[in-house]
Protein backbone atom coordinates (compact mmCIF):
# COMPACT_ATOMS: atom_id res chain seq x y z
CA UNK A 1 0.00 0.00 0.00
CA UNK A 2 2.88 2.20 0.80
CA UNK A 3 4.91 1.64 -2.25
CA UNK A 4 1.40 2.00 -4.22
CA UNK A 5 1.05 5.68 -2.88
CA UNK A 6 4.36 6.93 -3.09
CA UNK A 7 4.26 5.45 -6.96
CA UNK A 8 1.09 7.42 -7.72
CA UNK A 9 2.17 10.06 -5.97
CA UNK A 10 5.70 10.38 -7.97
CA UNK A 11 3.56 9.66 -11.00
CA UNK A 12 1.21 12.72 -10.68
CA UNK A 13 4.15 15.03 -9.71
CA UNK A 14 6.05 14.01 -12.61
CA UNK A 15 2.93 14.26 -14.92
CA UNK A 16 2.08 17.36 -13.61
CA UNK A 17 5.44 19.10 -13.63
CA UNK A 18 6.33 18.00 -17.06
CA UNK A 19 2.54 19.13 -18.36
CA UNK A 20 3.45 22.44 -16.87
CA UNK A 21 6.50 22.63 -18.77
CA UNK A 22 5.01 21.98 -22.02
CA UNK A 23 1.82 23.80 -21.47
CA UNK A 24 4.70 27.05 -20.66
CA UNK A 25 6.25 25.97 -23.66
CA UNK A 26 3.41 25.83 -26.01
CA UNK A 27 2.88 29.13 -25.10
CA UNK A 28 6.26 30.35 -25.56
CA UNK A 29 6.16 29.08 -29.12
CA UNK A 30 2.84 30.38 -30.19
CA UNK A 31 4.28 34.01 -28.88
CA UNK A 32 7.55 33.37 -30.48
CA UNK A 33 5.58 32.05 -33.96
CA UNK A 34 3.15 35.34 -33.03
CA UNK A 35 5.64 37.86 -32.93
CA UNK A 36 7.36 36.49 -35.88
CA UNK A 37 4.40 36.56 -38.38
CA UNK A 38 3.90 39.92 -37.39
CA UNK A 39 6.97 41.10 -37.89
CA UNK A 40 7.52 39.62 -41.42
CA UNK A 41 3.88 41.32 -42.05
CA UNK A 42 5.24 45.06 -40.53
CA UNK A 43 8.29 44.59 -42.97
CA UNK A 44 6.31 43.47 -45.93
CA UNK A 45 4.17 46.24 -45.66
CA UNK A 46 6.87 48.64 -44.89
CA UNK A 47 8.81 47.49 -48.08
CA UNK A 48 5.89 47.88 -50.50
CA UNK A 49 5.09 51.30 -49.14
CA UNK A 50 8.84 52.35 -49.10
CA UNK A 51 9.25 51.08 -53.24
CA UNK A 52 6.05 53.10 -53.91
CA UNK A 53 7.80 55.83 -52.42
CA UNK A 54 11.14 55.42 -53.71
CA UNK A 55 9.46 54.97 -57.61
CA UNK A 56 7.07 58.28 -56.84
CA UNK A 57 9.67 60.59 -55.55
CA UNK A 58 12.37 59.71 -59.20
CA UNK A 59 9.37 61.25 -60.83
CA UNK A 60 9.66 65.50 -61.63
CA UNK A 61 9.93 67.44 -58.16
CA UNK A 62 8.09 70.00 -59.99
CA UNK A 63 4.79 67.94 -60.39
CA UNK A 64 5.03 66.37 -56.94
CA UNK A 65 5.34 69.70 -55.20
CA UNK A 66 1.85 71.05 -56.90
CA UNK A 67 0.54 68.65 -54.41
CA UNK A 68 -0.18 70.68 -51.30
CA UNK A 69 -2.13 70.89 -47.98
CA UNK A 70 -4.80 73.09 -49.14
CA UNK A 71 -7.52 71.23 -51.50
CA UNK A 72 -8.70 74.19 -53.58
CA UNK A 73 -5.10 73.66 -55.27
CA UNK A 74 -5.38 71.88 -58.90
CA UNK A 75 -5.08 68.20 -58.54
CA UNK A 76 -1.33 67.03 -59.65
CA UNK A 77 -0.34 66.58 -63.30
CA UNK A 78 -1.66 63.20 -65.21
CA UNK A 79 2.66 62.29 -65.43
CA UNK A 80 2.48 62.14 -61.74
CA UNK A 81 -0.64 60.17 -62.02
CA UNK A 82 0.47 57.56 -63.91
CA UNK A 83 3.57 57.42 -62.41
CA UNK A 84 1.41 56.54 -58.75
CA UNK A 85 -1.05 54.36 -60.42
CA UNK A 86 2.26 52.68 -62.76
CA UNK A 87 3.90 52.15 -58.57
CA UNK A 88 0.71 50.93 -57.41
CA UNK A 89 0.03 48.17 -59.23
CA UNK A 90 3.50 47.15 -59.33
CA UNK A 91 3.11 46.42 -55.82
CA UNK A 92 -0.34 45.46 -55.40
CA UNK A 93 -1.00 41.65 -54.77
CA UNK A 94 -3.53 39.23 -53.63
CA UNK A 95 -3.92 40.39 -50.49
CA UNK A 96 -1.73 43.31 -50.63
CA UNK A 97 -4.65 47.08 -51.01
CA UNK A 98 -2.82 50.15 -50.79
CA UNK A 99 -3.92 53.80 -51.62
CA UNK A 100 -2.82 57.62 -51.79
CA UNK A 101 -4.43 60.22 -50.84
CA UNK A 102 -3.53 63.91 -50.00
CA UNK A 103 -3.92 65.39 -46.76
CA UNK A 104 -7.00 66.57 -46.69
CA UNK A 105 -8.40 63.12 -47.43
CA UNK A 106 -8.86 63.22 -50.98
CA UNK A 107 -7.85 60.01 -53.28
CA UNK A 108 -5.23 60.35 -55.89
CA UNK A 109 -5.03 56.73 -56.67
CA UNK A 110 -5.73 53.47 -55.10
CA UNK A 111 -5.38 49.46 -55.59
CA UNK A 112 -7.98 47.82 -58.03
CA UNK A 113 -8.53 45.25 -55.64
CA UNK A 114 -9.32 47.55 -52.90
CA UNK A 115 -13.33 47.82 -53.03
CA UNK A 116 -13.87 49.39 -49.24
CA UNK A 117 -12.58 52.70 -47.89
CA UNK A 118 -10.74 53.12 -44.42
CA UNK A 119 -10.96 55.50 -41.86
CA UNK A 120 -8.14 58.25 -42.23
CA UNK A 121 -9.16 60.94 -40.03
CA UNK A 122 -6.97 59.45 -36.76
CA UNK A 123 -4.69 57.96 -38.98
CA UNK A 124 -3.39 61.30 -40.55
CA UNK A 125 -3.77 62.92 -36.86
CA UNK A 126 -1.30 60.46 -35.63
CA UNK A 127 0.98 60.11 -38.76
CA UNK A 128 1.93 64.22 -38.59
CA UNK A 129 2.43 63.82 -34.97
CA UNK A 130 5.00 61.23 -35.04
CA UNK A 131 6.29 62.22 -38.88
CA UNK A 132 6.72 58.50 -39.23
CA UNK A 133 5.24 55.48 -40.37
CA UNK A 134 2.31 54.04 -38.47
CA UNK A 135 0.95 50.66 -37.63
CA UNK A 136 -2.33 49.67 -36.84
CA UNK A 137 -5.48 47.13 -37.33
CA UNK A 138 -8.87 48.16 -38.51
CA UNK A 139 -11.96 45.75 -38.40
CA UNK A 140 -14.35 47.48 -41.44
CA UNK A 141 -18.04 46.06 -40.83
CA UNK A 142 -19.80 46.96 -44.26
CA UNK A 143 -23.31 46.10 -44.15
CA UNK A 144 -23.87 41.70 -44.83
CA UNK A 145 -20.29 41.48 -44.39
CA UNK A 146 -17.94 39.77 -42.46
CA UNK A 147 -14.23 41.04 -43.21
CA UNK A 148 -10.76 39.73 -41.24
CA UNK A 149 -9.22 42.66 -39.14
CA UNK A 150 -6.40 44.54 -41.85
CA UNK A 151 -3.21 45.50 -40.73
CA UNK A 152 -2.74 49.17 -42.43
CA UNK A 153 0.93 50.71 -42.47
CA UNK A 154 0.69 54.40 -42.90
CA UNK A 155 3.67 56.61 -44.17
CA UNK A 156 3.73 61.04 -44.98
CA UNK A 157 6.14 62.05 -47.73
CA UNK A 158 7.50 65.28 -46.26
CA UNK A 159 8.94 68.06 -48.66
CA UNK A 160 9.85 71.17 -47.37
CA UNK A 161 8.21 70.75 -43.91
CA UNK A 162 4.98 69.93 -45.58
CA UNK A 163 2.67 66.61 -46.23
CA UNK A 164 1.89 66.68 -50.18
CA UNK A 165 0.65 62.87 -50.00
CA UNK A 166 0.20 59.49 -47.76
CA UNK A 167 0.80 56.48 -48.65
CA UNK A 168 -0.76 53.46 -47.43
CA UNK A 169 -0.40 49.82 -47.60
CA UNK A 170 -2.83 47.26 -46.24
CA UNK A 171 -2.96 43.40 -45.82
CA UNK A 172 -5.69 41.17 -44.31
CA UNK A 173 -5.00 39.57 -41.19
CA UNK A 174 -6.73 36.33 -42.33
CA UNK A 175 -3.22 33.87 -43.86
CA UNK A 176 -1.81 35.04 -39.97
CA UNK A 177 -4.96 33.88 -38.33
CA UNK A 178 -4.97 31.07 -40.78
CA UNK A 179 -1.69 30.04 -39.56
CA UNK A 180 -1.67 30.57 -35.50
CA UNK A 181 -5.28 28.57 -35.68
CA UNK A 182 -3.24 25.41 -36.89
CA UNK A 183 -0.53 25.80 -34.57
CA UNK A 184 -3.10 26.04 -31.89
CA UNK A 185 -4.57 22.97 -33.75
CA UNK A 186 -1.44 20.91 -33.52
CA UNK A 187 -0.49 22.12 -29.64
CA UNK A 188 -3.67 20.83 -28.88
CA UNK A 189 -3.13 17.93 -30.43
CA UNK A 190 0.39 17.39 -29.15
CA UNK A 191 -0.70 18.35 -25.53
CA UNK A 192 -2.58 15.37 -24.69
CA UNK A 193 -0.38 12.95 -26.92
CA UNK A 194 2.24 14.31 -24.84
CA UNK A 195 0.61 13.95 -21.47
CA UNK A 196 0.12 10.13 -22.30
CA UNK A 197 3.38 9.72 -23.14
CA UNK A 198 4.58 11.27 -19.77
CA UNK A 199 2.41 9.03 -17.95
CA UNK A 200 3.71 6.29 -19.57
CA UNK A 201 7.20 7.21 -19.00
CA UNK A 202 6.67 8.29 -15.37
CA UNK A 203 4.78 5.07 -14.26
CA UNK A 204 7.82 3.26 -15.54
CA UNK A 205 10.52 5.21 -14.29
CA UNK A 206 8.76 5.23 -11.00
CA UNK A 207 8.51 1.87 -11.10
CA UNK A 208 12.00 1.05 -12.22
CA UNK A 209 13.29 4.08 -9.12
CA UNK A 210 11.39 1.85 -6.26
CA UNK A 211 11.52 -1.17 -7.16
CA UNK A 212 14.39 -1.29 -4.67
CA UNK A 213 12.08 -0.37 -1.90
CA UNK A 214 9.70 -2.75 -3.03
CA UNK A 215 12.01 -5.26 -2.82
CA UNK A 216 13.51 -4.07 0.63
CA UNK A 217 9.66 -3.89 1.60
CA UNK A 218 9.07 -7.90 0.58
CA UNK A 219 12.13 -8.92 2.65
CA UNK A 220 11.21 -6.98 5.73
CA UNK A 221 7.78 -8.40 5.86
CA UNK A 222 9.62 -11.83 5.92
CA UNK A 223 12.02 -11.14 8.68
CA UNK A 224 9.84 -12.14 12.24
CA UNK A 225 11.83 -12.81 15.44
CA UNK A 226 13.35 -16.27 14.20
CA UNK A 227 15.34 -15.14 11.40
CA UNK A 228 16.81 -11.96 13.07
CA UNK A 229 20.84 -12.60 11.08
CA UNK A 230 18.31 -12.45 7.84
CA UNK A 231 19.96 -9.49 5.51
CA UNK A 232 18.24 -7.25 2.75
CA UNK A 233 20.10 -7.62 -0.51
CA UNK A 234 22.19 -4.59 -1.43
CA UNK A 235 21.17 -2.88 -5.00
CA UNK A 236 24.33 -2.38 -7.09
CA UNK A 237 23.48 1.69 -7.60
CA UNK A 238 25.64 3.79 -4.37
CA UNK A 239 22.24 5.91 -4.04
CA UNK A 240 20.22 6.84 -0.85
CA UNK A 241 18.41 3.70 -1.22
CA UNK A 242 21.51 1.39 -0.64
CA UNK A 243 22.41 3.55 2.05
CA UNK A 244 19.03 3.07 3.22
CA UNK A 245 18.79 -1.05 3.15
CA UNK A 246 22.67 -0.85 4.72
CA UNK A 247 21.69 1.27 7.49
CA UNK A 248 18.08 -1.09 7.95
CA UNK A 249 20.62 -4.05 8.35
CA UNK A 250 22.95 -2.13 10.77
CA UNK A 251 19.67 -2.18 12.61
CA UNK A 252 18.69 -5.61 12.15
CA UNK A 253 22.38 -6.69 13.68
CA UNK A 254 21.66 -4.45 16.39
CA UNK A 255 18.40 -5.76 17.24
CA UNK A 256 19.66 -9.20 16.84
CA UNK A 257 22.10 -8.79 19.08
CA UNK A 258 19.73 -7.69 21.71
CA UNK A 259 17.73 -9.92 21.50
CA UNK A 260 20.06 -12.90 21.29
CA UNK A 261 21.37 -11.19 24.78
CA UNK A 262 17.66 -10.63 26.32
CA UNK A 263 17.62 -14.48 25.87
CA UNK A 264 20.89 -15.52 26.94
CA UNK A 265 20.38 -13.15 29.89
CA UNK A 266 16.95 -15.04 30.96
CA UNK A 267 18.90 -18.51 30.41
CA UNK A 268 21.76 -17.35 32.56
CA UNK A 269 19.13 -15.86 34.99
CA UNK A 270 17.06 -19.07 35.43
CA UNK A 271 20.26 -20.98 35.46
CA UNK A 272 21.51 -19.20 38.35
CA UNK A 273 18.50 -18.50 40.32
CA UNK A 274 17.78 -22.34 39.99
CA UNK A 275 20.84 -23.42 42.39
CA UNK A 276 19.85 -21.35 45.01
CA UNK A 277 15.85 -21.96 45.00
CA UNK A 278 16.86 -25.97 44.98
CA UNK A 279 18.88 -25.73 47.98
CA UNK A 280 16.43 -23.71 49.21
CA UNK A 281 13.68 -26.37 48.77
CA UNK A 282 16.25 -29.13 49.78
CA UNK A 283 16.69 -27.28 53.15
CA UNK A 284 13.12 -26.84 53.71
CA UNK A 285 12.22 -30.80 52.71
CA UNK A 286 14.63 -32.16 54.68
CA UNK A 287 14.07 -29.95 57.29
CA UNK A 288 10.55 -30.97 57.46
CA UNK A 289 10.82 -35.20 57.15
CA UNK A 290 11.40 -34.93 60.76
CA UNK A 291 10.68 -32.93 64.04
CA UNK A 292 14.32 -31.18 65.27
CA UNK A 293 15.96 -29.07 67.44
CA UNK A 294 15.35 -25.28 67.59
CA UNK A 295 19.38 -25.01 66.84
CA UNK A 296 18.89 -27.49 63.65
CA UNK A 297 15.85 -25.10 63.16
CA UNK A 298 18.30 -22.15 63.39
CA UNK A 299 21.34 -23.53 61.52
CA UNK A 300 18.93 -24.20 58.44
CA UNK A 301 17.37 -20.69 58.68
CA UNK A 302 20.34 -19.07 58.53
CA UNK A 303 21.42 -21.20 55.30
CA UNK A 304 18.35 -20.29 54.06
CA UNK A 305 19.10 -16.44 54.48
CA UNK A 306 22.31 -16.60 53.35
CA UNK A 307 21.24 -18.02 50.02
CA UNK A 308 18.34 -15.25 50.13
CA UNK A 309 20.55 -12.76 50.21
CA UNK A 310 22.72 -14.09 47.45
CA UNK A 311 19.69 -13.92 45.66
CA UNK A 312 19.01 -10.30 47.14
CA UNK A 313 22.23 -9.28 45.93
CA UNK A 314 21.61 -10.65 42.41
CA UNK A 315 18.34 -8.43 41.58
CA UNK A 316 19.91 -5.56 42.82
CA UNK A 317 22.45 -5.77 40.39
CA UNK A 318 20.65 -6.46 37.55
CA UNK A 319 18.04 -3.60 38.14
CA UNK A 320 21.27 -1.30 38.52
CA UNK A 321 22.79 -2.46 35.11
CA UNK A 322 18.90 -1.93 33.83
CA UNK A 323 18.87 1.55 35.04
CA UNK A 324 22.49 2.12 33.53
CA UNK A 325 21.51 1.47 30.45
CA UNK A 326 18.71 3.46 30.04
CA UNK A 327 20.54 6.75 32.28
CA UNK A 328 20.32 9.37 30.05
CA UNK A 329 23.83 10.78 31.75
CA UNK A 330 25.37 10.15 34.57
CA UNK A 331 25.71 13.24 37.39
CA UNK A 332 29.01 15.22 37.29
CA UNK A 333 30.79 15.78 40.36
CA UNK A 334 34.07 16.73 40.86
CA UNK A 335 36.40 14.47 43.25
CA UNK A 336 40.51 13.24 43.93
CA UNK A 337 41.06 10.09 41.89
CA UNK A 338 43.97 9.20 43.84
CA UNK A 339 42.09 9.51 47.48
CA UNK A 340 38.64 7.75 46.17
CA UNK A 341 41.11 4.87 44.89
CA UNK A 342 42.63 4.93 48.89
CA UNK A 343 39.64 4.86 50.17
CA UNK A 344 38.49 1.86 47.88
CA UNK A 345 42.13 0.06 49.31
CA UNK A 346 41.09 0.72 52.91
CA UNK A 347 38.06 -1.04 52.26
CA UNK A 348 39.56 -4.05 50.64
CA UNK A 349 42.07 -4.12 53.33
CA UNK A 350 40.48 -6.81 55.89
CA UNK A 351 39.65 -9.38 52.60
CA UNK A 352 43.26 -9.17 51.47
CA UNK A 353 44.22 -9.38 54.96
CA UNK A 354 42.61 -12.64 55.39
CA UNK A 355 45.04 -14.27 52.21
CA UNK A 356 48.05 -12.28 53.35
CA UNK A 357 47.71 -10.34 49.95
CA UNK A 358 49.36 -6.73 49.64
CA UNK A 359 47.35 -4.29 48.54
CA UNK A 360 49.89 -1.80 47.06
CA UNK A 361 48.95 1.86 45.71
CA UNK A 362 52.38 3.31 43.92
CA UNK A 363 53.08 7.11 44.33
CA UNK A 364 52.44 9.78 41.87
CA UNK A 365 50.49 12.56 40.36
CA UNK A 366 47.20 13.50 41.90
CA UNK A 367 43.87 13.37 39.33
CA UNK A 368 41.12 15.50 39.26
CA UNK A 369 37.63 14.43 37.72
CA UNK A 370 34.37 15.45 36.89
CA UNK A 371 32.80 12.11 37.16
CA UNK A 372 29.83 10.44 39.37
CA UNK A 373 32.08 9.39 42.24
CA UNK A 374 29.50 6.58 43.79
CA UNK A 375 29.34 4.78 40.51
CA UNK A 376 33.19 5.30 39.79
CA UNK A 377 34.17 4.10 43.47
CA UNK A 378 32.37 0.67 42.46
CA UNK A 379 34.10 0.04 39.42
CA UNK A 380 37.32 0.12 41.53
CA UNK A 381 35.86 -2.13 44.45
CA UNK A 382 34.42 -4.26 41.85
CA UNK A 383 37.72 -4.81 39.82
CA UNK A 384 40.28 -4.85 43.00
CA UNK A 385 37.67 -7.55 44.99
CA UNK A 386 38.25 -10.29 41.75
CA UNK A 387 42.15 -9.59 42.00
CA UNK A 388 42.32 -10.19 45.32
CA UNK A 389 39.47 -13.15 45.00
CA UNK A 390 41.91 -14.82 42.28
CA UNK A 391 44.93 -13.89 43.99
CA UNK A 392 47.01 -16.58 45.80
CA UNK A 393 47.65 -16.09 49.60
CA UNK A 394 51.02 -14.20 49.66
CA UNK A 395 50.54 -12.10 46.53
CA UNK A 396 49.89 -8.54 46.05
CA UNK A 397 47.87 -6.00 43.93
CA UNK A 398 49.17 -3.02 42.68
CA UNK A 399 47.99 0.26 41.85
CA UNK A 400 48.95 3.17 39.65
CA UNK A 401 47.55 6.37 38.42
CA UNK A 402 49.24 8.12 35.51
CA UNK A 403 47.92 11.24 33.11
CA UNK A 404 47.48 10.39 29.74
CA UNK A 405 45.60 13.54 28.27
CA UNK A 406 43.04 13.37 27.52
CA UNK A 407 42.38 10.56 30.40
CA UNK A 408 43.36 9.54 33.55
CA UNK A 409 44.48 5.81 33.46
CA UNK A 410 44.54 3.54 36.21
CA UNK A 411 46.12 0.63 36.38
CA UNK A 412 44.88 -2.87 38.58
CA UNK A 413 47.53 -5.45 38.46
CA UNK A 414 47.79 -8.47 40.11
CA UNK A 415 49.66 -11.49 40.78
CA UNK A 416 46.69 -13.62 40.22
CA UNK A 417 46.15 -17.41 38.23
CA UNK A 418 45.55 -14.80 35.01
CA UNK A 419 42.35 -15.48 31.68
CA UNK A 420 43.67 -17.62 28.91
CA UNK A 421 43.57 -15.34 25.62
CA UNK A 422 40.26 -17.01 24.40
CA UNK A 423 38.25 -16.28 27.51
CA UNK A 424 39.12 -12.29 27.47
CA UNK A 425 36.75 -11.18 25.33
CA UNK A 426 33.65 -12.75 27.38
CA UNK A 427 34.96 -11.63 30.65
CA UNK A 428 32.69 -8.30 30.60
CA UNK A 429 29.58 -10.43 29.36
CA UNK A 430 27.07 -10.83 32.17
CA UNK A 431 27.01 -14.01 33.95
CA UNK A 432 30.32 -14.84 32.73
CA UNK A 433 32.86 -16.38 35.00
CA UNK A 434 36.57 -17.77 34.17
CA UNK A 435 36.62 -20.42 36.98
CA UNK A 436 33.10 -21.35 37.77
CA UNK A 437 34.57 -24.11 40.43
CA UNK A 438 35.98 -21.45 42.35
CA UNK A 439 33.35 -18.45 41.78
CA UNK A 440 30.58 -20.19 43.79
CA UNK A 441 29.97 -16.95 45.58
CA UNK A 442 29.86 -14.93 42.29
CA UNK A 443 27.44 -14.80 39.71
CA UNK A 444 30.17 -13.13 36.69
CA UNK A 445 27.80 -9.21 37.15
CA UNK A 446 30.75 -7.13 38.74
CA UNK A 447 33.24 -6.38 35.14
CA UNK A 448 29.60 -6.36 32.93
CA UNK A 449 28.80 -3.53 35.59
CA UNK A 450 31.86 -2.10 35.51
CA UNK A 451 31.94 -1.60 32.08
CA UNK A 452 28.53 0.01 31.93
CA UNK A 453 29.58 2.72 34.16
CA UNK A 454 32.44 3.32 32.59
CA UNK A 455 30.79 3.48 29.11
CA UNK A 456 28.62 6.03 30.63
CA UNK A 457 31.09 8.76 31.19
CA UNK A 458 33.08 7.80 27.56
CA UNK A 459 35.77 6.05 29.13
CA UNK A 460 37.17 3.05 28.37
CA UNK A 461 38.24 -0.51 29.81
CA UNK A 462 41.28 -2.36 28.72
CA UNK A 463 42.81 -6.12 30.08
CA UNK A 464 45.63 -7.51 30.10
CA UNK A 465 46.60 -11.49 30.56
CA UNK A 466 48.45 -14.38 31.14
CA UNK A 467 47.42 -17.31 32.55
CA UNK A 468 49.65 -18.29 35.55
CA UNK A 469 51.04 -14.14 35.04
CA UNK A 470 48.23 -12.09 36.79
CA UNK A 471 46.42 -9.91 35.39
CA UNK A 472 46.34 -6.13 34.52
CA UNK A 473 43.24 -3.86 34.27
CA UNK A 474 43.55 -0.49 32.60
CA UNK A 475 40.55 1.87 33.26
CA UNK A 476 40.55 5.43 31.45
CA UNK A 477 38.42 8.07 32.68
CA UNK A 478 38.41 11.72 30.66
CA UNK A 479 39.88 14.29 32.77
CA UNK A 480 38.44 17.65 34.04
CA UNK A 481 38.57 19.98 31.54
CA UNK A 482 39.94 23.34 32.06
Amino acid sequence: MFTKSIHFKMTLWYTLVLGVVILIFSFFIYGSFSRSLDKNLNDLLRSKAGDIGQVISSYNEEDISEITVNASVSAPKADFINAAKYAVEENTGENIFIQIFRPDKAEIVHSGNMLFSLPLSKIIKKTKEENTGVFNVVQLKPPNTKLPPLKVFTIPVVEENKFPYFIQVSTSLKPMQVELNRLITALLLFFPVAIFIIVGLGQFLTKMALSPVVNMTSAIHRITSRNLKDKIVLPDENDEIKDLAGTFNDMLARIDKAFSSQQQLVQDISHELRTPLTALKGNQEVTLNKKRSPEEYERVLRINLEEIDRMGQLVENLLFLARQENKPAAKQLPFELRAMIGQVIYNMKVLADRKNIALILEPGIDVRLDADADNIKRVFSNIIDNAVKYTPAGGRVTIGIQKKDPYAEVFITDTGTGIAQDELQHIFDRFYRVDRSRSEYGYGLGLSIAKSIIDSHNGKINVESMPGKGTTFIISLPLKQA
